[in-house]
């Protein structure tokens, strides 16, 4: 009986260590297959995640243009009759202009009121037909840019866009 008690004993642990055996190698793959993989995704796949070095920075910067600056000066609000409505219909329209410089956009604040008055002109020239298109109004921010640069005696990419905050035809 002694005997029997000693074999049954030496039996339950081999097959522990077969169990445990097989678990072993499991627990050991697990952080080296994850291991593998941050090192494939970080330095073949996406080279970004790496960490930053000087020169990865400076090649990012290279590829960053310098914007230009650019300075936005709002015109008031104008309400004018559209051309053949028979003074029926009526628009409201807000426009921006985009400065290259500091001294541009002092300018246009000081010629405000000629800058309406060129807009209010203009829109009253144009009728519904073509302001009610998104190529009516692609031409007339061209149209209004031009005008802007002739008037204020402006080189072309002084002014570089209009932009339209607010275009309502009733």
């Amino acid at each position: 009986m002694a005997e029997e008690s000693i074999e049954e004993v030496q039996e339950v642990p081999t097959e522990e260590k077969s169990k445990s055996s097989k678990k072993l190698p499991i627990l050991v793959m697990v952080p080296v297959v994850a291991i593998l993989a941050f090192f494939l995704i970080t330095k073949v796949v996406n080279p970004r995640f790496a960490p930053a070095n000087g020169s990865t920075t400076q090649k990012v910067k290279k590829k960053v243009k310098k914007k230009k600056e650019s300075y936005i000066h709002q015109i008031e609000s104008v309400v004018a009759n559209p051309a053949k409505s028979d003074n029926k219909r009526i628009m409201k329209v807000s426009a921006s202009l985009e400065a290259g410089s500091k001294s541009i956009l002092k300018m246009l604040e000081i010629e405000q009121v000629m800058l309406a008055h060129l807009l209010l002109m203009i829109l009253s020239s144009k009728t519904i037909g073509v302001l009610s298109t998104a190529e009516g109004k692609s031409a007339l921010q061209e149209e209004l840019r031009q005008t802007f640069v002739a008037e204020l005696g402006l080189q072309d990419d002084d002014i570089s866009h209009v932009y339209f905050s607010e275009f309502v035809i009733q």
